[in-house]
């Protein structure tokens, strides 16, 4: 893949923006020559297409396997203006049945949602760091709020020290958390020491990226370089101006 490429969830994204239909998302699947030029899908891909072979409806194609709770899901963020929270909260759960049937996720994507509306209104960076603090109290285990109170000097001791590199939310969701807490005043700076880190770093940046972004302003000059800015940002014109979104 070329720099600034999509992964293929941030196409998968896209086909949200534009269509919001699971016909879309099979569509551009099963496309000969390919769409897309990412050579890795996560399981809830694979899952998805197996329930589809074996006749279920696509409403009905969230597969359960050992790694569906992954942080690949929150790639795909969903916010909304005018409409109560309950709602929208409401709506998650819907769509994460659709590739991600997991309770924990849900909880998470929850509390990532309410997280991302009040980051776009916080006014000061100590005011971010609090509201991160306060999402992790609530989603994390209690001792995680030592991690922000002293982060660690070396970022290895938390990310493949204390959690795995791996993808599953209940350690991906932390390392996202702890990084955006610790380098909220240096975002480019956080997002080059979650890809140095290793592992699974591409979907947990793109989460760490929306966390420092919401925060402290859009780095366009980083946007700017993805292969299809100009795309991206007509999509999410479009998407803004329909009612409800």
């Amino acid at each position: 893949m070329p720099a600034g490429e999509n992964t293929l969830n941030a196409y998968c994204a896209s086909l949200m923006l534009q269509h919001l239909d699971g016909q879309a998302y099979v569509t551009f699947m099963t496309a000969d020559p390919p769409r897309h030029s990412d050579t890795y899908a996560e399981s809830f891909h694979c899952g998805f297409f197996a329930n589809w072979q074996a006749g279920k409806e696509l409403i009905q194609g969230g597969a359960i396997t050992h790694d569906t709770p992954s942080i690949g899901v929150l790639a795909l963020p969903l916010l909304a203006r005018g409409i109560p929270v309950t709602k929208v909260q409401h709506a998650v759960r819907i769509q994460l049945g659709y590739t991600h049937p997991d309770e924990r996720l849900s909880r998470v994507c929850y509390a990532y949602f309410l997280l991302l509306s009040k980051l776009l209104l916080a006014s000061t960076i100590e005011e971010a760091l609090q509201l991160i603090a306060d999402t992790a109290a609530s989603t994390v285990y209690r001792g995680f709020s030592r991690l922000l109170q002293a982060p660690a000097t070396d970022d290895t001791q938390v990310v493949g020290g204390k959690y795995s590199l791996a993808y599953y939310i209940d350690s991906s969701w932390p390392v996202a958390l702890c990084l955006a807490h610790k380098y909220m005043r240096e975002p480019l700076q956080g997002l080059l020491q979650n890809t140095n880190l290793g592992g699974k770093n591409c979907h947990r940046g793109a989460v760490l990226g929306t966390l420092l972004g919401a925060a402290s302003g859009c780095q366009l000059e980083l946007f700017q370089r993805l292969l299809h800015a100009d795309a991206i940002q007509a999509e999410i014109q479009a998407a803004t101006q329909r009612p409800g979104t």
